[in-house]
């Protein structure tokens, strides 16, 4: 707003100057040198020259929409819940005075690297540090935290135990958002997280699984559907995972799938070129295989930024809304496509209108 009004006082002022009377000097010496290319130059000084302004990415991507499962093994465990030991002199709770929260990432134990809730039994229960003070690194927002508590002897599992219940492994189901030349991915639009404590899972490593949809759950209005994926752990791992992070799930596909997932070759379009309109999703919502379906975007907020919620979309689909109601859970990650370009995929739905949902940037997933 500042720009344009100093930008009109400016071309006030020139125009006076251009109008003077030539009797007037010094001005009049200058006056007709002031041609177009001088004011441009001036403008393009004082406000910047917008002809320069990117107007496409030059990025392209593979489109998919092809359904995967996942599996992560943690790096770390996340805690889930504090709980007491039965000793034999009674309850007690070993973390009661520690600086352990709800969320926190286990790192450490007596300078073991923890992997799994098994990793820490291990831990207070090496012959050295049986019963005695255990010194642990936690993780919080990503900040480094170090505390200590001392285990007690559970007399029912017949170990020392800190009382703490852990996750340290996810699984879970979506689509696939592209696909590059060099085989990596990116899915989801969101990140795996902890179902209890809503902490993003920290990835230790983990498997990606070819994943057929045998049935959906159809949305309605305060009850989000959900699609149905099958695919057996540890059998049909196709590639690997090797983040999990706020703008979605990410790995590397084996050559054979990367080939079969691989679907047009789309420029991906800047924050700039998604407008409010018509556009297309591609989601596998049977089977294997993805199809396109017709939505609208409805409410678009141009940024860069790592949110999950810079479009507002509606299936108008009728096929679509006949067997989901609309946008489903297990849609996440299904690629949007307007004018031609990739724009973005589907990251939430609507629980009070399932066929609403929000959607993230194309450019947000591919800078992570």
């Amino acid at each position: 707003m500042v720009k344009k009004i100093l930008y009109r006082i400016f071309v006030v002022i020139i125009a006076i100057i251009n109008f003077l009377p030539s009797t007037i000097e010094p001005l009049a010496v200058n006056r007709l040198n002031l041609s177009v290319p001088f004011y441009k130059k001036i403008i393009e000084l004082f406000f910047g020259n917008k002809e320069e302004q990117p107007v496409s990415s030059g990025k392209y991507v593979y489109v998919s929409g092809y359904p995967i499962g996942f599996s992560i093994d943690g790096d770390g465990a996340v805690v889930v819940e504090k709980s007491a030991v039965i000793t034999a002199e009674g309850y007690k709770n070993p973390t009661e005075n520690s600086n352990i929260q709800i969320g926190d990432i286990i790192k450490e134990v007596n300078g073991v690297k923890v992997s799994s809730g098994e990793t820490i039994l291990k831990a207070v229960n090496n012959e050295e540090m049986q019963g005695r003070e255990a010194h642990i690194v936690l993780e919080r927002r990503g900040e480094r935290i170090e505390t200590r508590a001392v285990p007690e002897f559970d007399i029912y599992a017949s170990s020392y135990r800190l009382g703490l219940w852990v996750r340290d492994n996810a699984i879970g189901v979506g689509m696939v958002t592209f696909v590059e030349e060099s085989g990596r991915f990116g899915a989801l639009g969101h990140p795996i997280t902890d179902i209890d404590t809503g902490m993003i899972m920290p990835v230790a490593g983990g498997s990606v699984y070819k994943t057929s949809i045998i049935g959906a759950v159809k949305g309605e209005r305060g009850n989000p559907g959900e699609l149905k994926g099958l695919f057996l752990k540890s059998v049909n791992s196709v590639g690997v995972v090797v983040n999990n992070n706020k703008t979605g799930v990410y790995g590397v596909l084996d050559e054979k799938t990367k080939l079969a997932f691989m679907g047009e070759k789309l420029e991906v379009a800047l924050p700039d070129e998604v407008k409010m309109g018509e556009a297309t999703l591609r989601t596998t919502i049977d089977g294997l295989s993805p199809k396109d379906y017709k939505i609208e975007i409805i409410k678009t907020k141009h940024t860069k930024e790592d949110n999950e919620k810079c479009m507002v979309i509606r299936v108008v689909d009728e096929e679509l809304k006949s067997v989901t109601g609309g946008i489903v859970q297990g849609m996440s990650g299904s690629p949007i496509i307007q004018n031609g370009k990739i724009v973005g995929c589907v990251s939430h739905v609507f629980v009070s209108d399932p066929t609403k949902g929000f959607a993230r940037n194309i450019t947000s997933m591919l800078e992570n």
